[in-house]
């Protein structure tokens, strides 16, 4: 085993609220004001490579409530299971409230991962935004698997790409934010068995 610089990786893969681009039929508008509507982490004691805790809420958007049908095709989200939700304000205490269980606030031990940038950069930055909140000083920095991926292999195609290319098989359902997440945790964990893994990203 490795010994790397944070007590815990905390996995994290929001999903999003949009819309179907009718020029890129399949994609969602890279214009649209997406909100966070799954909030799920999965959280990595690196001590012993184990997974200790899983977090997973779903946010109700209060710009646009009504979530379009691709979305709901895309993740399996209803609109009963948002429309039911608790706020992003107050989602994002229930995390810290959470994460607080393992660690204190602010998290300083932890470091947060995403598959990409736009989890924190975009997605997390606009929320924030709507919600009239200050982007969470803990993620200031991150670990992006999918930037460490490309320059371990040299290329990189999705979450289910590099779990080929480990010899793993994807678990659960695409684009369920926690299924994604835990599947992103197996990768993290196959490298904090033998590399360290600092943090490579800013927001």
């Amino acid at each position: 085993m490795v010994n790397q610089p944070f007590s815990y990786y905390c996995v994290i893969d929001f999903e999003a609220s949009n819309e179907e681009d009718p020029y890129h039929p399949g994609h969602g508008r890279k214009d649209y004001p997406s909100e966070i509507i799954q909030f799920p982490a999965v959280l990595i004691n690196s001590s012993n490579n184990c997974i200790v805790g899983k977090f997973n809420k779903y946010v109700r958007p209060v710009r646009n409530p009504i979530l379009s049908r691709f979305i709901k095709n895309l993740t399996g989200i209803t609109q009963n299971q948002v429309d039911n939700a608790d706020i992003f304000i107050n989602v994002l205490d229930q995390f810290e409230s959470w994460l607080s269980d393992y660690t204190p606030k602010p998290f300083n031990n932890v470091c947060f991962v995403s598959d990409g940038e736009f989890d924190f950069n975009h997605y997390l930055r606009l929320q924030c935004r709507i919600s009239d909140i200050s982007m969470p000083s803990y993620v200031r920095s991150y670990f992006d698997i999918k930037k460490y991926f490309k320059g371990y292999c040299g290329y990189y195609k999705n979450i289910r790409g590099m779990l080929n290319y480990l010899g793993m098989r994807f678990e659960g359902n695409n684009h369920n934010g926690l299924d994604d997440a835990s599947n992103i945790a197996r990768v993290v964990q196959y490298f904090l068995q033998r590399k360290v893994l600092e943090t490579n990203s800013y927001c």
